[in-house]
């Protein structure tokens, strides 16, 4: 009686675990969805990145942060 009852647990567990089986092919579709739609609106970037900002001139501390001033750039942090 008691595999019986062993056997019992395993397919329901079994079962239990086709329940979310059902939503896979409803995910899918969806996320193909959503990457046609954002791959239409996806702009690329028309300006023209640079490899390195250069040297470090200076920095500066401000109240939330820093000003860093490189030689190409400048970053505030």
């Amino acid at each position: 009686m008691n595999s019986l009852k062993e056997i019992q647990l395993k397919l329901k567990f079994f079962w239990g675990s086709l329940f979310y089986f059902k939503y896979t092919p409803h995910a899918l579709l969806y996320s193909c969805k959503r990457d046609n739609i954002e791959r239409k609106f996806f702009k690329r970037s028309t300006e023209k990145g640079f490899n390195k900002p250069g040297k470090l001139n200076r920095t500066e501390l401000t109240d939330r942060g820093a000003n860093f001033y490189f030689e190409l750039a400048e970053l505030h942090f």
